[in-house]
């Protein structure tokens, strides 16, 4: 199964360029993002129509507003379009420390600055869709689609991780 080459052309240093230009930068400890929700500049991401939050070895589940904007667009069409099923999300904000042990035991894990230590990336599994995990062409094809609206839109970026199974998301 093929997955669209639009999903490969993102190269991470544009996820990185991008996640520079947003507001709060580096996330270097847990500390950091209770004071960022205290602010607002990180919100809690919990369940919303056409998604699930999985729970989190390696990262909390908060976003910035701008980025849980775009995951519940991507969720309300991935929704619609398939008829009321659900995709999983895997990963969202990171600490520079999550970063650290997770590029131990994740081969597609940088050990570098990850664009998931400032709030702005999620990841999205391709093989997770309505608490099941499993291939299924027909809602990985109808995530891609919609992930292809928003990327021609110029909201966000999108690879393709063939490794862990998921698309990694950047807000633009």
């Amino acid at each position: 199964m093929r997955t669209d080459s639009r999903f490969n052309s993102d190269p991470y240093a544009l996820h990185r360029e991008a996640a520079n230009t947003h507001q709060p930068r580096i996330i270097k400890e847990r500390s950091d993002i209770a004071e960022l929700l205290k602010k607002e500049k990180l919100v809690k991401v919990e369940r919303g129509q056409g998604y699930r939050v999985a729970p989190m070895s390696y990262g909390r589940p908060v976003l910035t507003p701008e980025t849980q904007a775009i995951l519940q667009r991507l969720g309300r069409g991935f929704f619609e379009r398939s008829g009321g099923s659900y995709f999983t999300v895997t990963s969202m904000t990171r600490t520079l420390g999550d970063q650290k042990k997770l590029s131990k035991v994740n081969v597609n894990a940088t050990q570098n600055l990850s664009t998931h230590c400032y709030g702005v990336s999620f990841d999205v599994s391709y093989i997770r869709f309505n608490g099941k995990k499993g291939h299924n062409a027909r809602l990985k094809r109808i995530l891609e689609q919609e992930l292809s609206e928003l990327q021609r839109e110029g909201l966000l970026y999108a690879i393709y991780e063939k490794n862990v199974h998921c698309f990694h998301i950047s807000l633009r």
